[in-house]
């Protein structure tokens, strides 16, 4: 008679009762030498009868040896082709650089909301997330109060330190962070004044929160990367422009930021030619992204295109 047998080489794809077992396998499942699993056979005449009898050694079926173990009071250990539950299949690397951005970024979410600016200054540069929490129709979804994502993500690093000014062990002691978030909300604030006096209505600044990290500036440009790929935020994504500045008066003649057309009120940002898409396009576009956003999982490493990359660091 011949009898085919399924091998384990895929322990996922091969139920328990197919599954085979050697004389070292039955030996770890026991819990015993594999000199032991040799004296039981010969010993003992209800020991499992082998599937078939090759040259390099008999071949069980694994639960025979499971249940010969279990009825005799020995707890057989789990079976190497078990499934096991675990979340990293890899060797865990705490200094890898996606896992320190990872934990800078879990840093960063555990931090409490403050108003947009906070309250009072402080010292340091570091990483920030903008929440909205108004009645601006396009951004409703982003509104929730028990899961609220982020409608910006930014960094402030001091100038020059992107090329290792002040050496590697530098430590920021001007308010780098703050003043880039009270910019922030000094934007959101002439975009108030504006709308008051158009009757358009838009942004309020009392709408808005932040949360803030102070962080060592040589972590900062990988953390944020991770935070925008993670939450695909609006206004880094798809209503881009907040977070520039005054061009100057020579540059003045551009076209406006898609952000200033759809909430207009800075300045310097009226002065300039229309933006290339009407407030209508960038609603439109809002929307689709938000529709077609993916789902979010922090345990994921997102990808960002070339194009979303080089958006990274408008605030430094």
């Amino acid at each position: 008679m011949t009898m085919s047998f399924m091998l384990a080489g895929d322990p996922d794809r091969v139920s328990p009762e197919a599954r085979l077992a050697g004389m070292a396998e039955a030996a770890k499942i026991g819990g015993v030498s594999r000199q032991a699993v040799t004296n039981m056979r010969s010993r003992d005449v209800n020991f499992p009868a082998p599937l078939q009898e090759l040259a390099s050694g008999p071949i069980f079926r694994e639960t025979d040896i499971i249940r010969y173990f279990k009825e005799r009071g020995r707890a057989p250990l789990p079976s190497a082709y078990e499934e096991v539950q675990r979340k990293r299949t890899s060797r865990f690397d705490p200094l890898d650089r996606v896992n320190l951005a990872q934990s800078v970024e879990r840093a960063l979410l555990e931090e409490p909301f403050n108003p947009l600016p906070p309250a009072a200054p402080f010292a340091g540069a570091g990483l920030y997330c903008i929440y909205y929490f108004g009645a601006f129709q396009p951004y409703a979804e982003l509104t929730s109060t028990t899961d609220p994502t982020p409608l910006y993500v930014g960094r402030a690093i001091p100038k020059g330190a992107r090329a290792g000014v002040g050496g590697v062990l530098s430590t920021v002691e001007e308010p780098v962070l703050f003043n880039r978030l009270r910019e922030h909300g000094r934007s959101i604030e002439q975009v108030e004044k504006h709308s008051a006096e158009s009757g358009e209505p838009t942004l309020r600044l009392a709408d808005f929160r932040c949360r803030f990290l102070i962080v060592e500036d040589i972590w900062v440009p990988l953390a944020e990367a991770l935070l925008i790929g993670h939450f695909q935020p609006v206004w880094n994504q798809i209503l881009q422009g907040f977070g520039n500045h005054d061009p100057g008066g020579g540059r003045r003649r551009g076209a406006r930021p898609d952000w200033d057309e759809l909430h207009p009120g800075r300045p310097w940002a009226l002065k300039q030619e229309p933006a290339r898409r009407t407030r209508e396009e960038s609603v439109e576009r809002i929307r689709g992204h938000l529709d077609n956003r993916l789902k979010l999982d922090l345990s994921s490493i997102p990808s960002l295109s070339e194009e979303q990359l080089s958006l990274l660091g408008d605030d430094d």
